[in-house]
Protein backbone atom coordinates (compact mmCIF):
# COMPACT_ATOMS: atom_id res chain seq x y z
CA UNK A 1 0.00 0.00 0.00
CA UNK A 2 1.80 3.21 -0.84
CA UNK A 3 2.29 5.62 2.09
CA UNK A 4 1.13 8.99 0.36
CA UNK A 5 0.88 11.55 2.85
CA UNK A 6 -0.42 14.97 2.38
CA UNK A 7 2.04 17.88 1.10
CA UNK A 8 4.71 18.38 3.51
CA UNK A 9 6.45 22.01 3.24
CA UNK A 10 10.23 22.25 4.19
CA UNK A 11 13.02 24.84 4.57
CA UNK A 12 16.72 24.13 3.83
CA UNK A 13 18.84 24.33 0.92
CA UNK A 14 18.43 23.08 -2.08
CA UNK A 15 19.85 23.59 -6.26
CA UNK A 16 17.94 26.81 -7.32
CA UNK A 17 15.03 26.15 -9.52
CA UNK A 18 14.95 28.26 -12.96
CA UNK A 19 12.76 30.60 -13.57
CA UNK A 20 9.42 29.32 -14.30
CA UNK A 21 8.89 31.35 -17.88
CA UNK A 22 11.04 33.95 -19.76
CA UNK A 23 10.90 37.50 -19.49
CA UNK A 24 7.65 38.34 -21.27
CA UNK A 25 7.66 42.66 -22.20
CA UNK A 26 3.73 41.70 -23.72
CA UNK A 27 0.84 43.28 -21.56
CA UNK A 28 -0.89 41.33 -19.89
CA UNK A 29 -4.41 41.44 -22.25
CA UNK A 30 -2.01 41.12 -24.95
CA UNK A 31 -0.62 37.76 -23.19
CA UNK A 32 -4.29 36.49 -22.35
CA UNK A 33 -5.40 36.68 -26.25
CA UNK A 34 -2.23 35.17 -27.35
CA UNK A 35 -1.90 32.43 -24.94
CA UNK A 36 -2.54 28.35 -26.48
CA UNK A 37 -6.14 28.27 -24.20
CA UNK A 38 -7.51 30.87 -26.36
CA UNK A 39 -9.78 32.02 -23.62
CA UNK A 40 -9.24 35.54 -21.81
CA UNK A 41 -11.45 38.21 -20.43
CA UNK A 42 -11.73 41.37 -21.95
CA UNK A 43 -13.21 40.36 -25.16
CA UNK A 44 -15.82 42.65 -25.21
CA UNK A 45 -13.22 45.63 -25.01
CA UNK A 46 -11.32 44.09 -27.70
CA UNK A 47 -14.54 43.87 -29.78
CA UNK A 48 -15.46 47.41 -29.15
CA UNK A 49 -12.03 48.57 -29.98
CA UNK A 50 -11.95 46.74 -33.18
CA UNK A 51 -8.73 44.53 -31.51
CA UNK A 52 -6.02 44.33 -29.32
CA UNK A 53 -3.79 46.48 -31.31
CA UNK A 54 -6.68 49.66 -30.52
CA UNK A 55 -7.37 48.50 -26.92
CA UNK A 56 -3.35 49.49 -26.17
CA UNK A 57 -2.91 52.53 -28.04
CA UNK A 58 -6.03 53.86 -26.29
CA UNK A 59 -5.59 57.50 -25.43
CA UNK A 60 -7.71 60.26 -23.64
CA UNK A 61 -7.17 63.22 -26.06
CA UNK A 62 -10.21 64.71 -27.35
CA UNK A 63 -11.19 64.52 -30.78
CA UNK A 64 -9.94 67.31 -33.11
CA UNK A 65 -12.64 69.82 -34.81
CA UNK A 66 -12.56 67.86 -38.30
CA UNK A 67 -14.27 69.67 -41.10
CA UNK A 68 -16.31 67.14 -43.29
CA UNK A 69 -15.19 65.94 -46.58
CA UNK A 70 -16.75 66.55 -49.19
CA UNK A 71 -14.69 64.76 -51.59
CA UNK A 72 -16.23 61.06 -50.06
CA UNK A 73 -19.56 62.10 -51.14
CA UNK A 74 -21.34 61.06 -54.16
CA UNK A 75 -23.43 63.38 -56.29
CA UNK A 76 -26.52 61.48 -55.84
CA UNK A 77 -26.19 62.04 -52.14
CA UNK A 78 -24.90 65.17 -51.49
CA UNK A 79 -28.35 66.95 -51.07
CA UNK A 80 -29.19 63.84 -48.49
CA UNK A 81 -25.84 64.09 -46.77
CA UNK A 82 -25.72 68.53 -46.20
CA UNK A 83 -29.46 68.31 -45.24
CA UNK A 84 -28.42 65.60 -42.61
CA UNK A 85 -25.24 68.15 -41.45
CA UNK A 86 -27.68 71.15 -41.24
CA UNK A 87 -29.69 69.20 -38.86
CA UNK A 88 -27.14 67.78 -36.85
CA UNK A 89 -24.39 70.47 -36.22
CA UNK A 90 -26.52 72.50 -34.17
CA UNK A 91 -28.13 69.42 -31.83
CA UNK A 92 -24.31 68.50 -31.52
CA UNK A 93 -23.46 72.13 -30.60
CA UNK A 94 -26.40 72.63 -28.33
CA UNK A 95 -27.19 69.52 -26.76
CA UNK A 96 -24.43 66.84 -27.20
CA UNK A 97 -20.28 66.71 -26.30
CA UNK A 98 -18.15 68.70 -28.69
CA UNK A 99 -16.81 65.98 -30.10
CA UNK A 100 -20.12 64.24 -31.32
CA UNK A 101 -19.93 66.37 -34.15
CA UNK A 102 -17.10 65.32 -35.07
CA UNK A 103 -17.85 61.60 -34.47
CA UNK A 104 -20.96 62.54 -36.78
CA UNK A 105 -18.97 64.08 -39.26
CA UNK A 106 -16.95 61.12 -39.76
CA UNK A 107 -19.62 58.56 -39.55
CA UNK A 108 -21.90 60.12 -42.30
CA UNK A 109 -18.73 60.10 -44.33
CA UNK A 110 -18.18 56.22 -43.33
CA UNK A 111 -21.96 55.73 -44.58
CA UNK A 112 -21.97 57.33 -47.88
CA UNK A 113 -18.97 54.93 -48.92
CA UNK A 114 -20.13 51.80 -47.29
CA UNK A 115 -21.25 49.05 -50.13
CA UNK A 116 -24.25 49.17 -47.83
CA UNK A 117 -25.52 52.14 -48.74
CA UNK A 118 -27.93 52.75 -45.56
CA UNK A 119 -28.47 56.60 -46.65
CA UNK A 120 -29.65 55.32 -49.80
CA UNK A 121 -33.01 54.77 -48.90
CA UNK A 122 -37.05 56.51 -49.16
CA UNK A 123 -36.67 57.63 -45.55
CA UNK A 124 -36.64 61.35 -44.85
CA UNK A 125 -33.10 63.10 -43.94
CA UNK A 126 -34.10 63.96 -40.71
CA UNK A 127 -35.26 60.17 -40.11
CA UNK A 128 -31.67 58.97 -41.59
CA UNK A 129 -29.86 61.68 -38.83
CA UNK A 130 -31.69 60.86 -35.79
CA UNK A 131 -30.84 57.35 -36.58
CA UNK A 132 -27.32 57.84 -36.76
CA UNK A 133 -27.56 59.66 -33.97
CA UNK A 134 -28.57 57.20 -32.35
CA UNK A 135 -25.49 55.19 -33.15
CA UNK A 136 -23.10 57.19 -32.45
CA UNK A 137 -24.49 57.57 -28.72
CA UNK A 138 -25.03 53.94 -28.10
CA UNK A 139 -21.65 53.07 -29.61
CA UNK A 140 -20.29 56.22 -27.58
CA UNK A 141 -21.84 54.45 -24.36
CA UNK A 142 -23.60 57.36 -23.63
CA UNK A 143 -25.90 57.80 -20.76
CA UNK A 144 -28.39 59.61 -23.12
CA UNK A 145 -29.24 56.35 -24.31
CA UNK A 146 -29.84 54.26 -21.31
CA UNK A 147 -33.00 54.12 -21.19
CA UNK A 148 -36.25 54.89 -23.15
CA UNK A 149 -37.35 58.12 -21.58
CA UNK A 150 -33.94 59.84 -22.10
CA UNK A 151 -33.91 58.40 -25.96
CA UNK A 152 -36.75 60.13 -26.42
CA UNK A 153 -35.15 63.70 -26.12
CA UNK A 154 -33.40 62.41 -29.60
CA UNK A 155 -36.69 61.95 -31.22
CA UNK A 156 -37.86 65.47 -30.15
CA UNK A 157 -34.59 67.17 -31.07
CA UNK A 158 -35.10 65.99 -34.92
CA UNK A 159 -38.91 66.67 -34.58
CA UNK A 160 -39.54 62.55 -35.31
CA UNK A 161 -40.89 59.59 -33.83
CA UNK A 162 -39.31 56.55 -32.86
CA UNK A 163 -36.22 55.98 -35.16
CA UNK A 164 -34.74 52.90 -32.99
CA UNK A 165 -35.84 50.22 -35.22
CA UNK A 166 -34.32 51.95 -38.11
CA UNK A 167 -30.95 52.94 -36.04
CA UNK A 168 -30.60 49.26 -35.33
CA UNK A 169 -30.98 48.47 -39.17
CA UNK A 170 -28.24 51.02 -39.75
CA UNK A 171 -26.30 49.99 -37.24
CA UNK A 172 -26.52 46.40 -38.76
CA UNK A 173 -25.81 47.72 -42.35
CA UNK A 174 -23.04 49.30 -41.33
CA UNK A 175 -21.35 46.32 -39.60
CA UNK A 176 -21.60 47.34 -35.87
CA UNK A 177 -23.71 44.81 -33.83
CA UNK A 178 -21.52 42.25 -33.22
CA UNK A 179 -22.86 38.29 -33.48
CA UNK A 180 -24.44 36.47 -31.42
CA UNK A 181 -22.47 34.52 -28.97
CA UNK A 182 -23.86 31.20 -27.72
CA UNK A 183 -27.18 32.45 -29.62
CA UNK A 184 -27.41 35.89 -27.33
CA UNK A 185 -27.08 39.30 -28.48
CA UNK A 186 -23.58 40.77 -27.64
CA UNK A 187 -24.45 44.36 -25.85
CA UNK A 188 -26.31 46.14 -23.38
CA UNK A 189 -29.03 44.62 -24.37
CA UNK A 190 -30.72 43.56 -28.09
CA UNK A 191 -31.12 46.99 -29.44
CA UNK A 192 -28.15 48.97 -27.65
CA UNK A 193 -25.29 46.52 -28.58
CA UNK A 194 -23.13 48.53 -31.10
CA UNK A 195 -19.80 48.22 -31.56
CA UNK A 196 -18.09 50.42 -34.41
CA UNK A 197 -14.64 48.90 -33.61
CA UNK A 198 -12.65 52.49 -34.17
CA UNK A 199 -11.44 54.67 -31.83
CA UNK A 200 -11.76 57.50 -34.21
CA UNK A 201 -15.35 57.45 -33.31
CA UNK A 202 -15.52 57.58 -29.87
CA UNK A 203 -15.09 60.64 -27.65
CA UNK A 204 -12.50 61.07 -25.13
CA UNK A 205 -15.15 60.29 -22.24
CA UNK A 206 -16.03 56.90 -23.85
CA UNK A 207 -11.91 56.36 -24.55
CA UNK A 208 -11.36 57.16 -20.62
CA UNK A 209 -13.81 54.35 -19.53
CA UNK A 210 -12.59 51.80 -22.04
CA UNK A 211 -9.16 52.86 -20.80
CA UNK A 212 -10.20 52.50 -17.09
CA UNK A 213 -12.00 48.82 -18.15
CA UNK A 214 -8.24 48.10 -19.57
CA UNK A 215 -6.43 48.83 -16.77
CA UNK A 216 -8.53 47.02 -14.86
CA UNK A 217 -8.59 44.05 -16.95
CA UNK A 218 -4.79 43.83 -16.64
CA UNK A 219 -5.23 44.01 -12.84
CA UNK A 220 -7.59 41.16 -12.79
CA UNK A 221 -4.94 38.96 -15.27
CA UNK A 222 -2.04 40.06 -13.06
CA UNK A 223 -3.75 38.42 -10.49
CA UNK A 224 -4.78 35.55 -11.76
CA UNK A 225 -1.89 34.81 -13.42
CA UNK A 226 -0.02 35.35 -9.72
CA UNK A 227 -2.59 32.63 -8.45
CA UNK A 228 -1.44 30.31 -10.57
CA UNK A 229 2.07 30.79 -10.45
CA UNK A 230 1.76 30.30 -6.40
CA UNK A 231 -0.06 26.96 -6.95
CA UNK A 232 3.01 25.92 -8.75
CA UNK A 233 5.20 23.17 -6.59
CA UNK A 234 8.02 25.26 -6.96
CA UNK A 235 7.80 29.48 -6.82
CA UNK A 236 10.80 31.14 -6.70
CA UNK A 237 10.72 35.05 -5.65
CA UNK A 238 13.94 36.89 -6.11
CA UNK A 239 16.60 35.37 -3.22
CA UNK A 240 13.10 33.34 -1.80
CA UNK A 241 12.33 29.70 -3.00
CA UNK A 242 9.28 27.91 -1.71
CA UNK A 243 8.21 24.26 -2.57
CA UNK A 244 5.62 21.67 -2.26
CA UNK A 245 6.61 18.12 -1.23
CA UNK A 246 4.60 15.43 -1.33
CA UNK A 247 5.90 12.00 0.12
CA UNK A 248 5.53 9.22 -1.93
CA UNK A 249 7.53 5.70 -2.35
CA UNK A 250 9.65 4.15 -5.79
CA UNK A 251 6.98 1.65 -6.91
CA UNK A 252 9.09 0.67 -10.29
CA UNK A 253 11.69 1.67 -13.08
CA UNK A 254 12.07 0.03 -16.09
CA UNK A 255 13.19 0.70 -20.14
CA UNK A 256 10.93 0.30 -22.67
CA UNK A 257 10.07 1.74 -25.85
CA UNK A 258 7.32 3.78 -27.14
CA UNK A 259 5.04 3.58 -30.16
CA UNK A 260 7.64 5.27 -32.07
CA UNK A 261 10.61 3.36 -31.40
CA UNK A 262 12.32 6.22 -29.22
CA UNK A 263 13.90 3.99 -26.32
CA UNK A 264 12.85 5.56 -22.62
CA UNK A 265 12.96 4.99 -19.15
CA UNK A 266 9.69 4.75 -17.06
CA UNK A 267 9.93 5.85 -13.24
CA UNK A 268 6.59 4.53 -11.25
CA UNK A 269 6.19 6.57 -8.10
CA UNK A 270 3.86 5.71 -5.56
CA UNK A 271 1.23 2.11 -4.66
CA UNK A 272 2.38 -0.82 -5.68
CA UNK A 273 4.85 -2.55 -8.99
CA UNK A 274 1.77 -3.40 -10.33
CA UNK A 275 -0.44 -0.73 -9.49
CA UNK A 276 1.92 2.66 -9.31
CA UNK A 277 -0.06 5.77 -8.83
CA UNK A 278 1.96 7.88 -11.23
CA UNK A 279 4.37 7.07 -14.24
CA UNK A 280 6.67 9.00 -15.78
CA UNK A 281 8.68 8.41 -19.00
CA UNK A 282 12.30 9.82 -19.39
CA UNK A 283 14.45 9.50 -22.53
CA UNK A 284 17.82 7.84 -21.86
CA UNK A 285 19.54 11.11 -21.45
CA UNK A 286 17.04 12.60 -18.97
CA UNK A 287 17.59 9.17 -16.86
CA UNK A 288 20.99 9.30 -17.22
CA UNK A 289 20.38 12.84 -15.56
CA UNK A 290 18.24 12.05 -13.17
CA UNK A 291 20.60 9.18 -11.38
CA UNK A 292 23.13 11.76 -11.60
CA UNK A 293 20.78 14.41 -9.62
CA UNK A 294 19.61 11.60 -7.32
CA UNK A 295 23.32 10.06 -6.22
CA UNK A 296 24.43 14.02 -5.43
CA UNK A 297 21.24 14.49 -3.43
CA UNK A 298 21.66 11.39 -1.69
CA UNK A 299 25.38 11.90 -1.25
CA UNK A 300 24.88 15.67 0.51
CA UNK A 301 23.99 16.91 3.49
CA UNK A 302 19.74 16.70 4.98
CA UNK A 303 18.34 19.61 4.43
CA UNK A 304 16.90 21.44 7.89
CA UNK A 305 13.66 20.69 7.59
CA UNK A 306 10.41 21.34 9.55
CA UNK A 307 7.56 20.06 9.11
CA UNK A 308 3.37 21.44 7.17
CA UNK A 309 6.22 25.12 7.11
CA UNK A 310 6.84 26.69 3.40
CA UNK A 311 10.09 26.15 2.55
CA UNK A 312 11.59 29.88 2.00
CA UNK A 313 15.61 30.05 1.87
CA UNK A 314 17.88 32.98 1.34
CA UNK A 315 20.45 32.50 -1.24
CA UNK A 316 22.13 36.14 -2.66
CA UNK A 317 23.74 33.24 -5.51
CA UNK A 318 20.32 32.31 -6.53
Amino acid sequence: MSRRRKPNRSQGRHQPPGELSASDTRSPLRRAVESAEGFHVGQGLIDRCGGIDNVEALTSEALPSDPFNWEVVPVADRDVVQTMLGLIEPVCQDHLHSEYLTVMRRLIEFAVVHPEQPLRTRTSPDRLAAALLWVALVANMDRLVMSARQTRLIWWWFDVTSCTRLARNMATKLGFRPEPRFGEPVGWDEDLGVYVRDPALLTSRCRMALIAQRDRTNEIILEQEERERLMRPMVRSGNQVRMRLVETDFALSARTSLDSGRQVVVLALGGTPTDPDEMFALSIPEARRLLTGVQSAVDSLPLPAAAEQDWEVRHPGW
